[in-house]
This record gives structure tokens, C-alpha cells and sequence, in this order.
């Protein structure tokens, strides 16, 4: 299976990195953002790991999630052999009203 992380996805990466380096310290960004990385390539081999979407809202939708450092959420889905990394985002904001308007 092929992993490709969406242009929205790398740009979320790249916000949490720059959060991280300012709040935390470089290293520290470093290390979270490659974490992630490590958990996104695990989805090559196993891409049912996710919780579907759908069973936290009502929403029919073929997106699942990954839970990242007990505070993230990796949102992917899974079409033909390609595994798509859609957005990552953190769990404490409101992502059900920014990714499916509810």
C-alpha cells in the first residue's frame, strides 16, 4: 500500500512543527513531527488500523483516524491500493465543524 499526504496534511505538519519549536524547543518539534511521520508510513502496512469517522459522527464518510501522541488526529482514507493522509489536526479543536461542517 502507498501512502501520499495531502498538501493540507503537510501544510498542518508544518504548523505543528513551528508550534512546537516555539513553545517547546526545536528538538523537541523535531522528534513529534517524525513520530508522526513513523505512524503515517506504518499505515503501508496497515491502513484499517484508523477509527472510521462515521462511528464518532453521523456523517457518511469513507475517512478514518489515527490517534497521534494522545493529542493528535491523523485523517486518511484508504482508495484503491493508495492510502490518502488528508489532514492532521489536533484533537482539542474542533474538527468535526472544520472538516464536515457539524
Amino acid at each position: 500500500m502507498h501512502v501520499i499526504i495531502s498538501e493540507e496534511a503537510r501544510r498542518d505538519l508544518n504548523d505543528i512543527y513551528l508550534f512546537a519549536a516555539i513553545t517547546c524547543e526545536v528538538e523537541t518539534a523535531q522528534s513529534l513531527i517524525h513520530k508522526m511521520l513513523d505512524e503515517i508510513e506504518f499505515l503501508q502496512v496497515a491502513p484499517d488500523i484508523g477509527t472510521w469517522v462515521k462511528s464518532i459522527i453521523e456523517r457518511d464518510t469513507d475517512w478514518r483516524f489515527l490517534v497521534s501522541h494522545r493529542r493528535y488526529l491523523i485523517f486518511y482514507k484508504i482508495v484503491g491500493d493508495k492510502t490518502q493522509v488528508l489532514r492532521i489536526m489536533d484533537g482539542r479543536t474542533d474538527w468535526q465543524k472544520v472538516l464536515f461542517k457539524v
